[in-house]
């Protein structure tokens, strides 16, 4: 009995041990850069973790925490139906642990965020053997994935189930599978786009359209229940931020407002630097995407990138600029897709050294952002 005892503790060092499991050790430092960004964050710009929770949409997300466990339960809260509430579940079950609100979002942001990285790294595997060196990019690439999984935002989370989905659907355990992204699905809207495409995907490779149909009502489940819940609420049907989708009203030409962004004079060099630059990195990929069509080893990534970048390409915004100030946020669902897509042209070498200018971006970009904002 004590051999056995000794050897399960082994076992449980073994995992636990960021020296010998890769899965811990990226773990570990998705954490410390996230960690040490916040640390900078705190020691050039002028703002506390207080202060900023009440930028961007953090105040949002924490209003909806503080409405738990019958979240949206005002009139006044209408404006927030916007904001999906997986984040502020998770903030609202770590805050009766903690008892403290800015603390526990960060909590949250932070572990979701770091295992992304290790669930990305499991996928990695399947399609690359420089699986490590793609993880540990994603990591802080790019840098608006850093910048939203430092501060208050809902992309870890949805981000952590989406990921965790497609691991499924790769090891062909499709109800997991959706009831994972059926759960991305009230994290962001956009979690419906991607339950379609593996749905379809589901389709192609079982020829079952009883598991997909299965599949589907599984994954349409949360985020049915949580509309007809907004409905008992406001009694209004509020499908997509009240009828405003991710912004606007109607689709467009593709990507309104990236030229007009680039000309105004009243936008932020820091965007015009980013925008352009991250905009290449998705277009690339989806050229290589295009190239991978007929190679039925990538048909879940090809699912995975082409129908997301091709919805949010015509989606049109409020304002002229909107396209061009929200697209590297709503860009961030396919950029895992896009590494895996990329990476196969560049050595590890190479991927080694993007990571260490990755992360100087990410975390200036991240600071940046704050400070100019």
């Amino acid at each position: 009995m004590l051999i056995k005892h000794n050897i399960e503790t082994n076992k449980i060092f073994s995992f636990l041990n960021p020296y010998t499991n890769p899965n811990m050790r990226l773990f570990f430092i998705a954490l410390l850069i996230r960690l040490t960004t916040l640390l900078l964050i705190a020691l050039f710009t002028p703002y506390s973790l207080n202060e900023l929770s009440t930028r961007y949409d953090s105040d949002s997300y924490l209003a909806i925490t503080n409405s738990f466990p019958a979240p949206y339960n005002a009139p006044s809260m209408l404006p927030d139906v916007k904001h999906y509430p997986l984040l502020p579940f998770f903030i609202f079950l770590t805050n009766l642990l903690l008892n403290h609100l800015i603390l526990s979002a960060h909590f949250v942001v932070l572990t979701a965020g770091s295992i992304s990285v290790v669930i990305f790294y499991n996928i990695a595997k399947k399609y690359s053997d420089k699986a490590y060196e793609l993880a540990i990019l994603f990591s802080c690439f790019p840098p608006k994935w850093l910048h939203v999984s430092t501060l208050i935002f809902s992309e870890p989370v949805f981000m952590m189930f989406l990921l965790l989905g497609i691991l499924f659907i790769l090891e062909e355990r499709y109800l997991p599978a959706f009831a994972s992204l059926g759960v991305a699905g009230i994290g962001r809207p956009v979690g419906i786009v991607f339950l379609a495409a593996f749905a379809a995907y589901s389709f192609i490779r079982e020829r079952k359209i009883s598991t997909t149909i299965t599949g589907l009502s599984l994954g349409l489940t949360p985020f049915i229940l949580f509309h007809l819940y907004l409905y008992s609420q406001f009694h209004r049907l509020l499908l997509f931020a009240h009828s405003k989708g991710f912004g606007g009203r109607i689709f467009s030409f593709p990507f309104d407002g990236l030229f007009e962004g680039l000309f105004d004079t009243n936008m932020l060099i820091l965007r015009k630097l980013y925008t352009p630059l991250i905009f290449i990195f998705y277009l690339l990929s989806f050229f290589v995407c295009l190239a991978m069509l007929r190679k039925s080893r990538y048909l879940l990534i090809t699912l995975w990138y082409l129908p997301y970048f091709i919805f949010i390409s015509f989606i049109k915004g409020e304002s002229i600029n909107w396209w061009f100030i929200s697209s590297p946020r709503l860009l961030l669902p396919i950029a895992p897709a896009a590494l895996l897509l990329l990476g196969q042209y560049l050595s590890k070498e190479r991927l080694q050294v993007l990571f260490y200018l990755a992360m100087l971006l990410g975390v200036a970009y991240t600071i940046g952002t704050i400070y100019l904002n």
